[in-house]
């Protein structure tokens, strides 16, 4: 069975390979709470990044999330395509309820989000992933996008090590 773990991170400690994704979004939205679809542009990510870049549109306010764009590093990484479907649909559920929780809480804020998120398999530390979710809005105040960026960090140590800190740092030791 797979568990998620995950650990606000403050944005300026964000990984270098995406702060260019950060430093990009704050010039796309132009004085604006969040930049438009029309004025985000994907290409303009880090071209290693584009894999493992996901684009979501808000239903309902929140209810569920469409996935737009679905990066083909996801599906190497899960095996599978989820281009047009919903985020309630993700596998193994507990998956789906993490990635709810992200979306609804950038829809919510208004404002990027990064994480860094552990995977346990059968009580085993799997794998390590730093998230950046970044809100976008059509007209200036609803967000109606979120665009979500996955590092999947080569020393996958040094995210083991950033998770235990924060989570010493969230309960006081």
């Amino acid at each position: 069975m797979k568990t998620y773990k995950h650990q606000e991170i403050p944005l300026d400690r964000l990984p270098d390979t995406l702060k260019p994704v950060l430093e990009y979004w704050q010039e796309a939205k132009d004085g604006r709470s969040a930049p438009s679809w029309t004025d985000f542009d994907l290409m303009r990510l880090p071209s290693h990044l584009i894999p493992t870049t996901s684009v979501t549109d808000v239903i309902d306010g929140g209810d569920d999330f469409r996935y737009r764009f679905w990066g083909s590093g996801f599906t190497t990484v899960l095996g599978y395509d989820l281009t047009g479907q919903l985020v309630s649909e993700l596998t193994p559920n507990s998956l789906a309820d993490v990635a709810m929780k992200h979306h609804r809480e950038v829809a919510g804020a208004k404002r990027p989000v990064a994480n860094v998120a552990e995977v346990e398999e059968d009580g085993l530390r799997s794998s390590f992933r730093i998230v950046l979710r970044l809100p976008l809005s059509d007209d200036g105040d609803t967000v109606s996008h979120n665009v979500t960026v996955v590092e999947y960090p080569q020393g996958a140590f040094a995210s083991r090590e950033m998770f235990e800190e924060l989570t010493r740092e969230e309960v006081g030791d």
